[in-house]
């Protein structure tokens, strides 16, 4: 697995340069491309429905810009250099996942129209 951070802010243990961590997993890796266009909370959030979320429809227009094309290139050179056969590439995303007004939602959207299944991890099963 090849972790990639979205966040504008990674945690301190993560942020730096790359490098492997003490489990072998390469760590620093940040994508700025999938930063949201600003650093804030949803202010007029209904619900926590993320399709009436002003924070995750814009955050979708931004990367709705994004080639898809470009991302994959990039995540497949970056596996090429660390010499990783077969990756799976893990994007980290600053919401925690009970929190429904995120990124998250706008992710799995513009990857799923995309052709491409991006699956929430789930660490109970």
């Amino acid at each position: 697995m090849i972790p990639i951070s979205t966040a504008m802010f990674d945690p301190r243990w993560y942020k730096g340069s790359l490098r492997k961590d003490n489990r072998g997993v390469w760590i620093g890796i940040n994508d700025s491309r999938f930063h949201p266009p600003i650093d804030c909370e949803c202010p007029n959030c209904i619900d926590k429905d993320p399709t009436k979320c002003s924070f995750g429809r814009d955050y979708y227009n931004a990367i709705s810009k994004l080639n898809i094309n470009e991302i994959i290139d990039s995540y497949n050179k970056l596996a090429k250099k660390l010499e990783i056969e077969s990756p799976i590439f893990v994007l980290i995303v600053h919401e925690d996942p009970t929190n429904p007004c995120s990124e998250r939602y706008s992710l799995i959207r513009w990857f799923k129209e995309n052709n491409i299944e991006l699956k929430e991890f789930n660490k109970d099963g």
